[in-house]
């Protein structure tokens, strides 16, 4: 009776073991090349009109939106192809946040290149209560960032407000200028998990291989005690 036993033990834990958790949000101030380019002309539905909701789309698929929103007043496509996402009407000359999200879709990784007004921060957010991530943020030129971490639905950032020039004259208008070169990875729904552009991987996975042998191992236990 003792070897059922063990090995029904040993089959749980391996269950358990096997259950994927969120590895955290990760984001590192660097940029990088591929994925799917998000972008606002040539889509199927576009949104530029100002608003706190506009819609882009993918280079890859036009079809595919991509949702930009913010609580800090309306924002816009600025002219050109390029998903490059700026301040409009009476939230000039910046906003705070913004939400950016793939309708109908996931994806493991999102590049993006926030200009500011001044020196200052943002902090990342995802909807599975991870750890914000507070990164700084340069007045002077780029800010590229990538995120990684999760299957996301959407990443939110919020900035801080900073301070102007020499006399650090302060502000609260918001620090985005504006949200660029965005890019998304590991595209999957439901129905095709990495799209067409982004194709599932062929290998099992670990805890899905370390199921498997410790399960064998179990049952072949159980046969030699009865051999």
């Amino acid at each position: 009776m003792r070897i059922p036993f063990i090995s029904t033990v040993v089959f749980a834990t391996a269950i358990a073991s096997a259950v994927p958790a969120s590895a955290g949000l990760i984001v590192t101030a660097a940029g990088g090349s591929g994925g799917n380019n998000v972008i606002s002309a040539a889509c199927s539905s576009p949104t530029g009109a100002p608003g706190a909701t506009i819609l882009g789309c993918l280079n890859t698929d036009h079809n595919l939106g991509v949702q930009f929103s913010t609580t800090s007043g309306p924002i816009a496509f600025e002219a050109g192809g390029q998903a490059k996402i700026g301040a409009s009407g009476a939230n000039l000359p910046g906003y705070d946040n913004l939400k950016i999200a793939l309708l109908g879709y996931t994806f493991d990784k999102l590049i993006l290149n926030i200009e500011a007004q001044s020196d200052g921060s943002v902090t990342f957010t995802d909807k599975f209560s991870d750890t914000p991530v507070t990164m700084a943020l340069s007045g002077a030129g780029n800010n590229f960032f990538t995120i990684t971490g999760a299957d996301f639905q959407w990443i939110d950032l919020t900035t801080t407000d900073g301070t102007y020039g020499k006399k650090n004259d302060h502000f609260s208008d918001g620090n985005i200028v504006d949200v660029k070169q965005v890019r998304l990875f590991g595209l999957c729904n439901s129905e095709n998990c990495g799209g067409a552009n982004n194709p599932p991987p062929s290998v099992p996975e670990p805890a899905t291989l370390s199921l498997f042998a410790v399960a064998l191992a179990g049952f072949g236990l159980r046969r030699r005690r009865r051999a």
